[in-house]
């Protein structure tokens, strides 16, 4: 045990004696060798964040009626529904960010102790997405709605335009990141990566800051105020590095 303890102290310090000698001749990386058989291996994690503020909001508001007869609800439902599609084109929304999310028509009971439940009348329900890309706007957006005949607000959803450009940053923070652990990791022992072996990206949705839900118009008189704060777009990247002992070569 004590003999194996000093072999391991030995292969260490001649590692890095080789490694002090190799970058003093101008020894480059790719001088480095890996055992075929048994190669070295070294898993590293890396995480990448890309801090962002919104650009854009998805407001997710339902128009809701209610009549005798499921007709009339559907009726009164569709010409509310046409009030707030004018109106969002036009304060400015595109007709490609106003859609049908869910659309739904059912019956409405009372129900009495003793009594078997009693039809009163057919609720209909349509929820709408609108994506509003000024946030500057989306207060008066938010008002606008409910003034027209959207009578619930499921919530809001904060997001960037340029999503996809982000989370690539981020992928590449992350990889970035595993390879400087990996270094980290080796280097007190003389040793250098050879080569990237395999690498595995995953992404993460970002944590919205700020959601938040309305039922019946908004009670300040001067408007609806939203905070889109900000957000993190997550990546991480699992690695797997080949590394060895710098060897020199023949001159």
């Amino acid at each position: 045990m004590k003999n194996h303890r000093i072999l391991i102290t030995t292969a260490v310090v001649v590692c890095v004696l080789v490694s002090f000698m190799m970058i003093k001749n101008g020894v480059t990386a790719d001088q480095l060798k890996a055992d075929p058989e048994n190669p070295k291996k070294l898993y590293v994690a890396g995480m990448g964040v890309i801090e962002a503020e919104p650009d854009m909001a998805i407001l997710n508001g339902s128009i809701v009626t209610q009549e005798e007869e499921a007709s009339l609800s559907q009726k009164k439902n569709n010409e509310l529904t046409k009030n707030v599609i004018t109106a969002m084109l036009e304060a400015g929304i595109d007709e490609k960010d106003l859609q049908t999310v869910s659309y739904n028509v059912s019956p409405v009971y009372t129900y009495r102790s003793g009594e078997e439940p009693k039809l009163i009348g057919y609720k209909t329900v349509h929820q709408l997405s609108i994506s509003v890309k000024d946030l500057e706007a989306l207060g008066s957006i938010i008002d606008l709605a409910m003034e027209t005949g959207v009578n619930q607000i499921q919530g809001i959803r904060f997001d960037m335009q340029n999503r996809e450009d982000l989370q690539r940053q981020a992928i590449a923070a992350a990889t970035m990141d595993a390879r400087v652990k990996a270094e980290t990791a080796i280097k007190p022992e003389g040793m250098s990566i050879v080569e990237l072996q395999e690498l595995h990206v995953m992404t993460s949705d970002p944590v919205t800051s700020d959601k938040r839900n309305f039922d019946g118009a908004p009670e300040s008189a001067g408007g609806t105020s939203v905070m889109p704060g900000t957000q993190s777009i997550v990546a991480h990247v699992q690695a797997t590095y080949t590394f060895a002992c710098p060897v020199e070569t023949e001159q």
